[in-house]
């Protein structure tokens, strides 16, 4: 029966699918929209669209769509945004390189674009941790079906730990030919370089390496109450004491602030009031709320009450991380390795 389902549903997928390529012909056309003119650095969101014109008319929005794919490189496509790469491994990455494939049945066409980095704006170096995931909510429960007495709400899932920021060292020369300022950045935790470079247009050069924010604990869920007595068909049923409640998540704790060293070379000096960093540690998860108690049965005459149930206990809060040095920032002569 299931796989008769299942067949039935992809004939009724590929049905509607004919039936719309029908209705709109086939594509002739496609097209990426993005405002170029936008901030485009490293780590910056772009929203864009991809339009396709049909052999009959019409234009549709298909960006989010499952018959569109995407081939990126300096960046990555999330919803109906283009990221811009943010942990470049080479001073290469100086554009933003997209293809948009559409395929409908046999049809297939695409469309490429290339947005250069106009290093406009802030330039964001973030090396902070990830915020922990909030718990889930415990499952309210009702009476039972199959005993008298009223179901547990389930417990709460803790909140996750938030991320320790890094400890990074950040070495700045400005390459005279070019007029770039080439930044090198050591993550001392990772063991990994990253490697950036912009223009001095007067904006800031923003080093982060906060702590994450820990993730709130779920809250507990509600218990059901107990049935009431009754007589059917001469038989008695007797009343259910009522569920207990589900306890309340723990909060995560907060991560730990980070460190930021940066060496200015001093060809690069006169950019070193630009230069800004934060490294503060996150806020500690909350804790989540008990589940109430589930209430006891009605009771018939003469029989003795019913116990309501107990309700549920709640999380702990997660704990404050440790603050981080700040930034560090020195004007020295340094071997250049990059």
């Amino acid at each position: 029966m299931h796989g008769k389902h299942f067949l039935f549903g992809i004939t009724l997928v590929l049905l509607l699918i004919s039936c719309g390529t029908a209705r709109l012909g086939a594509p002739t056309k496609i097209t990426i929209k993005c405002d170029a003119k936008k901030e485009v650095h490293y780590g910056n969101r772009l929203p864009f669209q991809v339009v396709v014109n049909f052999e009959k008319g019409a234009t549709r929005d298909v960006t989010a769509k499952s018959e569109t794919t995407y081939e990126v490189s300096g960046g990555r496509v999330f919803g109906k945004e283009i990221i811009v790469e943010d942990r470049p491994e080479n001073f290469g990455i100086d554009s933003v390189k997209v293809k948009a494939i559409y395929t409908i049945k046999e049809e297939k066409i695409e469309t490429s674009i290339t947005i250069p980095f106009n290093y406009q704006g802030d330039l964001l170096i973030d090396f902070s941790g990830k915020d922990g995931d909030n718990g889930e909510n415990g499952k309210n429960r009702s009476s039972s079906m199959l005993s008298r007495d009223g179901k547990d709400g389930d417990d709460g899932d803790n909140g996750q730990d938030g991320g320790n920021g890094s400890t990074i060292s950040a070495y700045i020369y400005k390459d005279a030919a070019s007029d770039f300022y080439l930044i090198k950045v050591a993550n001392v935790d990772d063991g990994k370089n990253y490697y950036y470079k912009t223009k001095n247009y007067g904006f800031a050069i923003k080093f982060l390496a906060n702590a994450g924010d820990g993730g709130d604990g779920g809250d507990g869920g509600n218990a059901g109450d107990g049935n009431d007595a009754k007589v059917k068909d001469d038989k008695t049923k007797d009343a259910g004491d009522g569920g207990d409640g589900g306890n309340g998540g723990n909060g995560g704790n907060a991560g730990n602030a980070g460190s930021i060293f940066v060496f200015i070379h001093p060809s690069a000096a006169d950019i070193k009031d630009k230069v800004v960093g934060f490294a503060v540690t996150g806020k500690p998860g909350i804790a989540g709320e008990p589940g109430t108690a589930g209430k006891a049965g009605a009771v018939l005459t003469g029989q003795t009450a019913k116990q309501d149930g107990i309700p549920g206990i709640a999380g702990i809060a997660g704990q404050t991380g440790q603050e981080g040095t700040g930034i560090m920032i020195s004007v020295e002569d340094f071997d250049l390795d990059f």
